[in-house]
């Protein structure tokens, strides 16, 4: 490919954190074998990128942050299960589809707002989240699978999603 790419896609883990931000021209990142990260993966104003393979990626130590992320219109993690700390994601604007079907647990709090072409928001099987619930002004938002939720631990808000049916 001629675009522009990280490409760390024989890296198995990564002992402390990932943080890949202000790439303006990257289209591509590959982290296909990080199966873990010690602390926290922080993804941030890379306006350009178009595909981002986190297909092996299992656990993150700590919060686990995406923003400004422009042009990436999906996110799935077909493998992850623990988030151990904070899971947000803020104003990725080309953002129609996040998927993260294999996900139990979020160790803090889950916060989902400003994400103005996300149509459905797929984590069916979070079963705890030890922190507060924030969903909001996401404009085009249709659909909120939470249905495997049994405990939040502190507020629930979901609000300001006009597209989301009642």
């Amino acid at each position: 490919s001629d675009s522009p790419i990280i490409n760390l896609s024989r890296a198995a883990g990564v002992g402390d954190s990932i943080n890949i931000h202000d790439n303006y021209d990257t289209e591509e990142i590959w982290l296909d074998s990080v199966a873990m990260t010690g602390e926290s993966f922080n993804l941030n104003n890379n306006v350009s990128l178009d595909v981002l393979t986190l297909t092996s990626l299992a656990e993150v130590g700590g919060q686990f942050y995406l923003s400004s992320n422009g042009s990436l219109d999906t996110f799935d993690t077909p493998n992850l299960e623990l988030i151990k700390g904070n899971l947000q994601f803020n104003s990725n604007n080309g953002l129609e589809l996040v998927d993260m079907p294999t996900l139990l647990e979020i160790e803090g709090q889950l916060r989902f707002d400003y994400n103005n072409n996300v149509q459905d928001l797929l984590l069916p099987n979070v079963q705890d989240l030890n922190g507060q619930l924030y969903i909001q002004y996401n404009d085009k938002l249709e659909n909120i699978a939470l249905s495997g939720l049994i405990e939040i631990s502190s507020n629930l808000e979901i609000q300001y999603n006009y597209q989301v049916a009642s």
